[in-house]
């Protein structure tokens, strides 16, 4: 079971990366500076570390083991996207000033990307954990 220094760790990492990747395409997406797409992207990553970090507290209570299944995964990787889109499309649409076809664009965008981020990023820190763990042991 994770520890919550552990946890804060991978979340802030995860959103680290989260803010890296976004910030650009809503820029992109919505013709604003870099700035306020990275003022919207520190936002959503705010409202998306509250989700991750009490998902992933569900997640590990309903499967507490590090080795998880793909399907496990990605359970756990759709089941966090859905709920960070409830809060995704409005601020897309009223704080990037985007048109709502736009917000759900980028929001579907997202979710694409998020899916194989969250998936990829849970494997390499639960594998790069056990490393640590079998070290310490």
């Amino acid at each position: 079971m994770r520890s919550i220094k552990e946890r804060i760790v991978h979340t802030l990492l995860f959103e680290i990366g989260a803010i890296a990747s976004v910030s650009p395409a809503i820029a992109w997406m919505t013709g604003r500076s870099m700035a306020e797409a990275s003022a919207v992207s520190l936002a959503l990553s705010v409202v998306a570390t509250i989700c991750n970090y009490c998902w992933t507290i569900f997640f590990d209570r309903m499967f507490p083991t590090r080795h998880r299944n793909f399907l496990t995964r990605a359970a756990q990787a759709i089941g966090l996207e859905f709920i960070i889109t409830l809060f995704a499309v409005p601020l897309f649409y009223f704080f990037a000033g985007a048109t709502l076809l736009q917000a759900f664009i980028l929001d579907f965008g997202s979710i694409g990307f998020f899916i194989v981020y969250a998936m990829a990023y849970n494997w390499v820190f639960d594998r790069v954990m056990l490393r640590i763990e079998a070290s310490s042991a």
